[in-house]
């Protein structure tokens, strides 16, 4: 079996950071070994992410430097940031994403941990604005 090319490995490990790609390259690495070792590091990231879920559950607060809320649209909204988050987008693209896609869990994201009656005023008036 032939040495997989730069682009080959690329194509094949959609998402490889270039670290890994690098590792690959200097490994001598064929396309198919190049796939499964790039299979094995997203199952490994998967369990590392699973772990610090649930250990972010079990400490009574949700990973990704989001506190828990009580609500549960506020709940629902960060565990799909997190998703994303682990899928490999930055906070800030995740955030900007859920929030475009689920508005209804974004309002009660803000609602959960804006307490200030006005603040939560402010809240409701500009999500009407956007919805009426």
């Amino acid at each position: 079996m032939r040495t997989a090319s730069y682009h080959e490995i690329v194509a094949a490990c959609p998402g490889a950071a270039a670290e890994f790609i690098g590792r690959q390259l200097s490994r001598h690495a064929t396309v198919e070994q190049a796939r499964k070792a790039w299979m094995a590091e997203q199952n490994a990231r998967l369990a590392a992410a699973d772990g610090k879920l649930a250990a972010a559950r079990a400490s009574g607060r949700q990973g990704h430097s989001m506190s828990v809320t009580p609500e549960a649209g506020a709940e629902e909204f960060c565990e799909l940031v997190a998703e994303k988050i682990d899928r490999g987008m930055t906070r800030q693209t995740a955030v900007a994403v859920v929030a475009t896609s689920r508005p209804d869990l974004h309002q009660a994201y803000l609602l959960a941990t804006n307490p200030g009656r006005q603040q939560q005023r402010l809240i409701r008036e500009k999500f009407d604005l956007a919805t009426g």
